[in-house]
């Protein structure tokens, strides 16, 4: 059974977009240290009991 389509072409054209966007201004304005801080920390807001949360 296939599953059902949750976003349409559109949508997923427009996240594209945002997403090299998001890699232009990171690779422009030299934020790559601030994406790594980011990173860790919500990579460290894993909860081991739920296993929840984390990137």
């Amino acid at each position: 059974m296939a599953l059902p389509v949750v976003v349409d072409a559109e949508y997923l054209k427009e996240v594209d977009k945002a997403r090299r966007d998001l890699r232009a201004l990171i690779a422009n304005r030299n934020c790559a240290p601030l994406m790594l801080r980011l990173a860790w920390h919500d990579a460290g807001t894993y909860d081991v009991n739920t296993k929840t949360g984390g990137s």
